[in-house]
């Protein structure tokens, strides 16, 4: 069990620093596409986006018509993420699946993240969104929007004081579950939000991921880790924290 473990751990830290190491995509200026979907082959072969990404004003798009769309290269954006009113566009998951940080370096109206009037999202899906480095977040009218109850932004904000999440859908209408819960199983971090103690994730496929290796965890663990197992957690964190520093 505990090879396994190490070998797990130790994947990941290789995952992580490659991802944040530059790769044979581009370093893109920022891009503004709207109108249909094919404008956004854009995207291909960035890495980092050296300024703003906008998506918006797409009105006859179909589900379909983002099918198959997937930009793994995109790990950055240095200034902020906005989406607005793309018909048919369902998650963020597929076309943003390696998306880690938004560095705020230039904000929307003090947002590092707009999702707005987006009437088909279900959910956003940025699985693996771990870092807003400046700004405030503005999710709002996007009315069949589900699993903002699940997601504790603080692991993802220094600060959520400034955040805007208003008219989505019904949290109660959601029937929001997480990774393993229907199984009997909790695979996913749990935290207290508004003295309510749940299960943190994104979508049904993928659990809410954090910058942070808490002290209270490795505490508590380590009466009953050997000292190798809170050495490779170390490990894990120091490698996300190279890759914010970049």
């Amino acid at each position: 069990m505990m090879r396994l473990r190490t070998l797990i751990v130790l994947v990941a830290s290789v995952y992580i620093l490659w991802s944040c190491l530059p790769t044979n995509g581009e370093v893109c200026p920022s891009i503004d596409i709207r109108n249909n979907a094919t404008a956004l082959a854009l995207l291909t072969n960035c890495t980092v986006i050296e300024g703003h990404l906008k998506i918006l004003l797409m009105f006859r798009t179909k589900p379909e018509d983002f099918r198959g769309l997937s930009f793994p290269k995109l790990t950055m954006i240095t200034d902020y993420l906005l989406l607005f009113r793309v018909y048919g566009l369902e998650s963020f998951s597929d076309l943003f699946p390696n998306l880690t940080v938004i560095r705020g370096n230039n904000l929307f109206f003090n947002y590092a993240l707009v999702v707005f009037e987006m009437l088909q999202l279900k959910d956003l899906g940025l699985h693996s969104l771990m870092n807003i480095t400046r700004g405030a977040v503005r999710v709002e009218k996007n009315p069949d929007l589900c699993y903002m109850a699940t997601l504790d932004w603080s692991k993802v904000l220094d600060s959520v004081e400034d955040n805007y999440i208003v008219d989505n859908k019904n949290a109660r209408e959601c029937g929001d579950i997480c990774p393993g819960v229907a199984k009997g199983k909790t695979t996913c971090q749990q935290t207290t939000i508004n003295e309510h103690f749940s299960e943190r994730c994104w979508n049904l496929r993928h659990c809410q991921r954090s910058k942070y290796l808490h002290l209270s965890q490795l505490s508590s663990s380590a009466s009953h880790l050997s000292v190798s197992s809170v050495f490779l957690s170390l490990l894990f964190s120091l490698s996300l924290y190279f890759c914010l520093s970049l």
